[in-house]
């Protein structure tokens, strides 16, 4: 029984260590420019290989739904007139 308390103390301090060991490494000075940059990343702009939603696709037609809008949306924008 002793063997086993003596075990379980030795992964305790160890797994107290790797994590003390990672804290410290995602503190550190030098992972804030990488960490920054990761943070950033969602608000980045699209590569050009994404498509919008509002850009048309390959066959020149807007996606489902969009096309009646955007035609009706730009008539009324010519004549000035609104549905």
């Amino acid at each position: 029984m002793e063997a086993y308390s003596t075990l379980a103390s030795v992964f305790t301090v160890l797994s107290f260590a790797v994590f003390l060991g990672i804290v410290f490494w995602a503190y550190s000075a030098r992972r804030k420019p990488s960490f920054d940059q990761a943070a950033n990343e969602p608000f980045a702009l699209p590569d050009e290989g994404l498509r919008h939603v509002s850009q048309p696709l390959a066959s020149g037609c807007l996606p489902v739904g969009r096309g009646e809008r955007n035609e009706s949306l730009r008539d009324s924008r010519k004549t000035g007139a609104h549905r």
